[in-house]
């Protein structure tokens, strides 16, 4: 299983909440669940290569010069 954008993410997101919501799991069910937590953490991995948060931040500073007093 692998996402490709965030619309299918938070798709993921969504039907990983629906099962952990539910008492008795089955061992099918514990699979599923297992398997789409794997793709939301190669998705977000593969998110935070693409977007790294510290280039982020400092092009954030460059644009709002208030934020450095």
């Amino acid at each position: 299983m692998s996402i490709k954008n965030t619309h299918e993410y938070l798709k993921i997101l969504d039907e990983i909440a629906e099962i952990i919501d539910k008492d008795d799991l089955s061992v099918q069910e514990l699979r599923e669940l297992n398997l789409k937590k794997l793709a939301v953490k190669k998705f977000e991995l593969q998110e935070v290569r693409k977007y790294p948060a510290a280039l982020n931040l400092i092009d954030d500073f460059k644009k709002s010069k208030f934020y450095l007093n």
